[in-house]
Formats: structure tokens, sequence, C-alpha cells
């Protein structure tokens, strides 16, 4: 697969592509997932991502779920989600993310450049997306 098979475009609503063509998922969870691993860019324990997208359910429910919903991503992301039994992340060779690309152009001092950088900032990180159960996602830690 190669680097730009996979994309993540999170300044804004969140849109996850596959070749170009948008991908969506069962579960909002699987995208607030790959949204969590892109912005930070480091790979998460399966506990921390349990606790983060699933709160309120015990340890046991909550990797649970986190299971159930790395299936389905999984299948979607391929070798751009690396799954260890210990830890998730994203392989940033494999998955383009806009919130990395902005961040990379905003420190550059060309004109052209920065006009992009304002392009890919459609409505502020993931835009209006929620979900239940989670609280506030821009308060969620990095």
């Amino acid at each position: 697969m190669a680097a730009t098979d996979l994309s993540l475009a999170l300044l804004g609503p969140p849109v996850v592509r596959r070749g170009g063509a948008p991908v969506t998922f069962d579960t909002r969870k699987a995208t607030a997932l790959l949204a969590v691993l892109a912005v930070t860019g480091r790979e998460h324990s399966r506990d921390q991502l349990a606790d983060l997208l699933w709160p309120e359910a015990d340890s046991a429910k909550g990797r649970a779920s986190l299971r159930r919903t790395l299936s389905v991503t999984a299948a979607v992301m391929g070798d751009g989600l690396v799954i260890s039994r210990a830890a998730i992340a994203l392989d940033p060779a494999l998955v383009r993310v806009d919130v990395r690309e902005f961040n990379a152009l905003i420190g550059r001092h060309d004109a052209a450049e920065l006009e992009r950088a304002a392009w890919l900032c459609r409505d502020g990180i993931l835009g209006r997306f929620t979900m239940r159960g989670c609280g506030d996602l821009a308060e969620w830690p990095a």
C-alpha cells in the first residue's frame, strides 16, 4: 500500500480516505480512535485507548469494545494501523494526516505553503465531531 493510499483529514469534520475514496465505519469510535493516534503521533496502550473511548465501561468491557473497533478499523487501514498485544499506533509512512501536514507548513515562510496550510484548516480540529459518553473531544489528552 502506498503512503498516499490512506489519509485522515481532521482539520474539520473528520474524513478517512483509502485510495482517494471516503471510507465510513459502523461506529464513530473507529474515527475517534484514528484521530487520537494521528494527532498525538505516537502509540497508545490498549488500556489508555479503552479508558479514553469507553470511559464509563469497566476495564473488561472497554477492552472488548476496543477489540471490536480495532477489527473494523484494521480492515480499512491495513498496514497503516499497527496493532500489537500491548499498543496501537498509526504508521506515519503509510497514512497521510492533514494535521501533520499543517504543522509542517506553518513552520515555513513561503506564502504558497502558508496558503496551503490555511486551506487545510476547514473548521478546527475534528469540526463538530462528537460522541455520546466521551465528553468534549477538545479536552482529550494528547
